[in-house]
């Protein structure tokens, strides 16, 4: 073998040609292998950096290499860096960091950790990755470690480097920015971030100030709905403390409802809600099936299908469904069921037992501090309102309109019966039979408490059905006119009859389709989300107990089918009633709204959840 090599060797020797060729094979040959092993050096993950082997250097705050930052528990710690090429070359480089558990950082921990962040400043000058930096330039850095754990670490911040052609990749990259500005706002619409407020003021809009470690701050914020430009309004103010952070949130729910009080009506209601996921089908507790949701007014709704969500005139309205608990409002030593939050966050209730201590004392005197136990619900009718001597006022009972001849009598308030238009028809103050009798009953019950109850829109939609809609098979010439005696269907009844298609609104349209009190009726939508709908019997849902004895009235004209002025109502079975000629005599139910931010109580020694028969939530 070694005689074969010299021979070659001699060969070589004495051919320069060919000598000459061998040493450029050799060059070559040199210069692929140290290329690969330097690209092999500067992917490296151990970050103890290959290239200071083939000559590159950098200097952070005069330290070879790398910089070791001690970061606290519990804080944030800023570093300011000035990154030296300390190189007679161009080169890229990005910022790494390992976590250590002591300063000479021996000891390495691998992988995230949770409540440590390791991050470039909004304040740096400079980028921080794949950043050209030229031979003996300097660059500024500042970045920002932010340690929520209970453990103290070390931060030993390092360069990855190469060729200003190298595509660099590295583990532990400080990547990502920290906010260090004096203030920052985030919007939130329906718990998204948004770098816009929404166009429209149906939102319960609030806003949440902290500092940078989620701490309490002095600084404090409003936002408000501008009604001349139509925009949202923030304000912030008592800021003084650098990197408040403030949250504005944008919720489809009642106004308020993020941050209500426990101690108001509206907090207690939102803290006694049931997860909506999680409600039974039965009425025991090893039944765990979740409850089946039914649509409002095309099914009935029998079992407890919770707090629920549509839209109305304010924004979002929450309202209960089916056979709930948890709506039970002892006021005015009254009992009451809470049938929705309208947008406002105002709560509207519904009457449920009218009888007051001293009725009550005479049936049970041991419960008699409860308006609201089962002990007082015994013939079916306690639901509705005594006004007056009469034999129909002791027994609750009232017609809707005396009167009955003409579209003018569908409403709670109307205009000129037998008007040849429509708005002069409806569009007026003269007051209904049944409003004049809510309001002699809220003067005698409610006068006392007056301050306590708000003022709210009660809805009597006198909006005519669309020009086809004919049940009836009417064969009229004209009909859907709404004036004189001219035959017409109303809206609330084309959107509740048949069920199949039932599409009932929280909404309703302004002008003479609003009556502005402190006291009012029902609308059979309303009534249809609670849970009945047309032709279905409903036993179960909690408007018919206490109100299964007779018929009685809601705020929805049905229709005029000459000569009788009908409007809807809710059958003794619980299903909504088609059209009932307005000078029968049936169950007057009062419906008002109380201020959500009444103070709240319960009845002393009562246990249980909150806002049942027995431990109802107590307005004084």
């Amino acid at each position: 073998m070694k005689d074969k090599i010299k021979y070659l060797f001699n060969i070589i020797k004495s051919d320069k040609k060919l000598l000459y060729m061998s040493f450029v094979a050799i060059l070559v040959l040199f210069s692929v292998i140290l290329n690969v092993t330097f690209a092999a050096f500067t992917d490296r993950a151990d970050f103890e950096s290959a290239y200071l082997k083939v000559g590159l250097n950098y200097k952070l705050n005069g330290n070879d290499n790398y910089l070791t930052i001690e970061a606290p528990h519990d804080d944030i710690t800023k570093q300011n860096i000035t990154l030296l090429s300390n190189n007679d070359i161009d080169t890229k480089y990005d910022l790494t960091y390992e976590i250590c558990t002591d300063a000479a950082c021996n000891n390495k921990v691998s992988g995230p950790i949770e409540n440590l962040l390791v991050e470039y400043s909004s304040r740096s000058d400079t980028k921080y990755t794949d950043e050209n930096i030229s031979s003996l330039e300097s660059k500024s850095i500042r970045i920002a470690i932010t340690n929520l754990t209970s453990t103290d670490y070390y931060i030993k911040v390092g360069v990855n480097a190469g060729f200003k052609n190298k595509v660099l990749t590295k583990d532990s990259l400080l990547n990502t920015e920290y906010n260090e500005e004096d203030l920052t706002i985030y919007t939130y619409i329906d718990g998204s971030l948004s770098e816009n407020f929404p166009g429209n003021n149906k939102f319960d809009a609030s806003v949440e100030c902290k500092g940078p470690k989620g701490e309490n701050v002095n600084a404090t914020g409003t936002i408000t709905w501008d009604t001349d430009n139509n925009k949202w309004l923030l304000s912030i103010s008592n800021l003084d403390t650098g990197e408040t952070r403030c949250s504005v949130y944008f919720d489809n729910a009642p106004q308020g409802w993020r941050n209500a009080s426990a101690s108001t009506l509206l907090g207690a209601i939102k803290g006694s809600a049931k997860d909506n996921t999680k409600l039974a089908t039965g009425d025991t507790d090893s039944d765990t099936t979740p409850v089946t949701m039914t649509i409002p007014g095309q099914a009935v709704s029998t079992k407890n299908e919770g707090l629920r969500s549509a839209p109305d005139d304010y924004g979002t309205s929450y309202y209960y469904r089916g056979a709930v608990n948890n709506n039970f409002v002892s006021f005015g030593d009254m009992c009451w069921r809470i049938v929705r939050i309208d947008g406002k966050g105002n709560i509207k209730l519904t009457l449920y037992n009218y009888q007051k201590e001293e009725a009550r004392e005479e049936i049970d005197t041991t419960k008699k501090s409860n308006p609201c136990d089962d002990a007082y619900s015994i013939n079916g009718d306690e639901a509705f309102a005594r006004y007056d001597d009469t034999t129909n006022g002791q027994a609750g009972k009232s017609q809707f309109n005396t009167s009955f001849n003409q579209n003018a009598y569908v409403g709670l308030k109307y205009g000129t019966p037998g008007s040849s238009t429509y708005g002069a028809e409806h569009n007026g103050n003269s007051p209904s039979t049944i409003l004049t009798n809510l309001e002699t009953w809220y003067t005698a019950n409610l006068n006392s408490v007056d301050s306590k109850i708000a003022t709210v829109a009660y809805c009597n939609d006198k909006t005519l059905a669309s020009s086809t809609y004919n049940p009836d098979n009417w064969t009229d010439a004209e009909i859907n006119k709404g004036y004189g005696t001219i035959k017409t269907n109303y809206a609330a009844r084309e959107r509740l009859k048949p069920a199949n298609t039932a599409a009932p609104v929280l909404t309703c349209p302004e002008g003479m389709s609003r009556v502005e009190s402190k006291i009012g009726l029902l609308s059979a939508d309303e009534v249809a989300y609670a849970g009945s709908a047309y032709g279905s019997i409903n036993n179960l849902y909690y408007l018919n107990k206490n109100a299964s004895s007779i018929e009685w009235w809601t705020s929805s004209p049905s229709r005029f089918n000459d000569p009788y002025a009908d409007v809807l109502y809710i059958r003794p079975t619980g299903n909504i009633g088609d059209a009932s000629i307005v000078f029968y005599t049936y169950g007057l139910r009062p419906a008002i709204a109380l201020s959500p931010n009444l103070t709240v109580s319960y009845l002393e020694g009562a246990t249980g959840d909150k806002g049942t028969s027995t431990n109802p939530f107590v307005i004084s």
